[in-house]
C-alpha cells in the first residue's frame, strides 16, 4: 500500500512510520531505503514525511496525503495534490528529493525501530509517542468502569 493511512493520521499525524518491510541502511552520509513495494513507494513516502515536517499543519498535511493516497499513481500525485490545496510544491519536492527528506525519513524510520511495544504491521497506530497508558494494563479479570 502505498502512502499513510489518513484515519491513523488522524490519531495521531507523526504516527506515519516506516512499514514493516522498509529496509534501511547508512551509504557515506546518506540513508538509502528499499522498499516492499519499490523506489516510487519510497519516494511516496518522503513526500509525504516531508509534508509532515514542513507543513506543520495537522490538517494541511492529512489533506494532502489523503490526496497522495488516493491516487492511482501517488508517487507522482504530490504537485498535483500540493497545487489543489494551494501549498508550495518547490519546497516539499526540494525537501524530498534532498539531505533534509533523506533525515526527516531517516527520523521516521527510527520512530518505527523504537515504539514499545514494537510495530508489527501496517498500518501501526500510535497514541501519546507509541507508551501504552497505564490504564490499558488491566487483565481479563478486571472490571472497566461500564461494565456491571
Amino acid at each position: 500500500m502505498f502512502g499513510f493511512v489518513f484515519w491513523a493520521l488522524f490519531l495521531w499525524v507523526t504516527s506515519a512510520k516506516v512499514d514493516n518491510d522498509v529496509k534501511v541502511k547508512r551509504k557515506g552520509n546518506k540513508w538509502i531505503f528499499t522498499c516492499q513495494h519499490g523506489p516510487q513507494e519510497c519516494y511516496a513516502n518522503v513526500v509525504q514525511t516531508c509534508s509532515i515536517f514542513l507543513l506543520n499543519n495537522t490538517s494541511l498535511a492529512l489533506n494532502f496525503i489523503k490526496c497522495m493516497s488516493a491516487d492511482r499513481k501517488p508517487w507522482m500525485a504530490g504537485e498535483k495534490c500540493a497545487r489543489s490545496l494551494q501549498l508550495d510544491w518547490e519546497v516539499i519536492s526540494t525537501c524530498a528529493n534532498g539531505a533534509q527528506g533523506n533525515k526527516y525519513e531517516y527520523l521516521m524510520a527510527k520512530e518505527t525501530r523504537d515504539l514499545d511495544p514494537p510495530h508489527q504491521y501496517s498500518p501501526w497506530i500510535t497514541l501519546n509517542g507509541g507508551k501504552k497508558p497505564s490504564s490499558c494494563n488491566t487483565t481479563n479479570d478486571e472490571k472497566t468502569p461500564n461494565q456491571p
